[in-house]
């Protein structure tokens, strides 16, 4: 069951954006539009700071609550558990029957380790509305890694999520290391779990969580250099400014110093430039990924080198694409 609100809102996106480029200033409508056309891009950040600009504003054209609980999932989205748990109480201050701001309330406070709050939180949402199938699932989700837990020692979820790391099932595995971690034991390392936990989540897009697990490692082990590698890596991907996808064989407007040029686009310096059949892409040898700005794409578990050729559809060099893309979770 989607909110009306959101739907509400969904049909003017178009109209938003058409009005969020002439330089007219924005109403109350514009910024709901535009802040919800970016949720839906995943462009989070960014949406939130629409939000934070739409709540500044009094208005009947909004419900407060409606745009707190979708600041707090964006909050959720990124990582940001503690703002968004703080964002979603507010909501509710505006209206306690809001069934997906308990929902979204409930995800952050099970991220934070507050599980039976959460599990309260999850049980309000469908006490309000029965049929909000994602506050079932996640309610019955936590209530079954919860009953693991108190089966399984910290040797098994050990190494069960390294079996799920291994497999590249990330997202299982992370759930696993996340259990793992509320056990105080002297049978794991914390910062073994967390940074292999860190490089699960660096595989599936999620930047931020995985670097504030990997700051976390290296408070426990200030010289673990798989966590200061990844960590690196990470910092080069967030000060990257995305650039316009190239076409095959367009040239670089500057020389690039200390990295490889790739289309239009300077590499950073541990990556290289190969090409694909969406144009020259830069190559993260970290995670076998050739990218182009906000283009992302995975080739199996190769790449094709920086003098491949094009190849002709039917060819043997003509490579075959894997659909699996880099995603974020809720």
């Amino acid at each position: 069951k989607i909110d009306p609100d959101f739907l509400t809102a969904k049909k003017g996106r178009k109209s938003a954006l058409k009005k969020s480029n002439n330089s007219s200033p924005e109403t109350a409508n514009d910024l709901l539009f535009k802040g919800l056309t970016l949720f839906e891009s995943k462009e989070y950040e960014e949406a939130i700071e629409v939000f934070d600009l739409l709540l500044k504003i009094k208005s009947d054209d909004y419900n407060p609550d409606f745009v707190l609980s979708m600041k707090g999932k964006s909050l959720n989205e990124i990582g940001k558990y503690d703002e968004a748990n703080n964002a979603l109480e507010e909501a509710l201050t505006y209206d306690p029957e809001n069934a997906h701001a308990w929902n979204y309330r409930g995800f952050a406070l099970e991220k934070l380790g507050k599980n039976e709050e959460a599990i309260e939180s999850y049980e309000q949402a469908l006490n309000i509305d029965p049929e909000l199938a994602e506050a079932r699932d996640n309610k019955e989700k936590l209530q079954k890694n919860l009953n693991n837990t108190s089966t399984e020692t910290a040797n098994d979820l050990l190494f069960k999520g390294l079996t799920l790391f291994e497999s590249k099932k990330y997202e299982e595995a992370i759930e696993v290391f996340d259990l793992l971690l509320k056990i105080k034991s002297d049978d794991y390392d914390p910062a073994f779990v967390l940074s292999i936990k860190g490089k699960a989540l660096y595989e599936i897009g999620r930047y931020e969580e995985a670097k504030k697990d990997l700051e976390q490692t290296l408070v426990y082990d200030p010289e673990n250099s798989f966590a200061k590698e990844i960590l690196d890596t990470i910092n080069q991907q967030l000060q990257k400014k995305p650039t316009q996808n190239t076409k095959p064989g367009s040239q670089p407007s500057n020389s690039c110093i200390g990295s490889a040029e790739c289309g239009d686009e300077c590499c950073a310096p541990d990556e290289k430039c190969c090409k694909t059949k969406y144009g020259p892409m830069c190559y993260d040898p970290l995670t076998h990924l050739c990218r182009n700005g906000d283009l992302q794409t995975v080739w199996g578990d190769s790449v094709l080198p920086h003098n491949y050729g094009m190849g002709v559809p039917g060819s043997s060099n003509q490579p075959k694409k894997n659909e699996n893309t880099m995603t974020g979770r809720l």
